[in-house]
């Protein structure tokens, strides 16, 4: 089961896993990165999800938010430090850091770690995981971490993705809507798009990579 781009909607969360009827016996949880930032339950988004890689075997990739909360709290305290932090802060991070202030330091100092070790893609026999996508023009393995984590446009534009890999990509990143005018999982040849916008106050969606079966809750404010 994938998810994509939570942004801190924890409620949601949780309505979304009793939507498909979670049972971690039963479901394989891929998340696909942006825990964090836009909502106001971003510490326990990110509880809720190292629990379960640690506890239930759930696999959790890096996102770009991640990326960009690390950047802010782990450089160096020099001109780039304040530039992370204020890139951060615009991209939804304030959200973030009053989440961490009402759930105590504890989280604060255990969670970066934890981020810091998430993987950038994840395969399995016939899928590629990944946050946003990937550069059509290179093979899966010289992929950077900025294609993995920020690429858009020329992912979304590619005709095919033969040159990368022979199996689907499965990625987040950029809301649905923004590529077919609708807040829905988008099912392509050789590409799944998961985030359905829950970092715009429109869904959380869920995709069985089994069944093909999509499952979805409307998030609030």
């Amino acid at each position: 089961m994938v998810i994509a781009d939570i942004h801190g909607h924890f409620d949601e969360l949780q309505r979304l896993k009793r939507e498909f009827g979670y049972n971690p016996i039963e479901h394989q949880l891929i998340y696909l990165g942006d825990y964090i930032d836009r909502g106001p339950n971003s510490c326990e988004v990110v509880n809720e999800i190292m629990r379960e890689v640690l506890e239930e075997e759930a696999i959790a990739l890096l996102g770009n938010h991640e990326r960009m909360m690390l950047n802010a709290l782990t450089s160096e305290q020099n001109q780039n430090r304040t530039n992370d932090m204020l890139h951060w802060l615009v991209n939804g991070g304030q959200k973030t850091l009053d989440s961490y202030k009402k759930n105590g330091k504890r989280a604060m100092r255990s969670h970066p770690g934890f981020l810091a070790t998430l993987p950038l893609y994840v395969e399995s026999d016939n899928y590629v995981f990944v946050h946003a996508g990937v550069n059509p023009t290179k093979k899966i393995e010289d992929q950077t971490e900025k294609d993995l984590l920020w690429i858009r446009d020329e992912f979304l534009n590619a005709k095919d993705l033969s040159t990368v890999t022979n199996k689907i990509v499965v990625f987040g990143h950029t809301p649905t809507i923004a590529f077919t005018g609708k807040p829905e999982i988008y099912i392509g040849k050789d590409r799944i798009g998961v985030d359905t916008g829950a970092g715009k106050k429109l869904r959380l969606s869920a995709f069985d990579i089994r069944s093909q079966c999509s499952y979805f809750v409307e998030v609030g404010a």
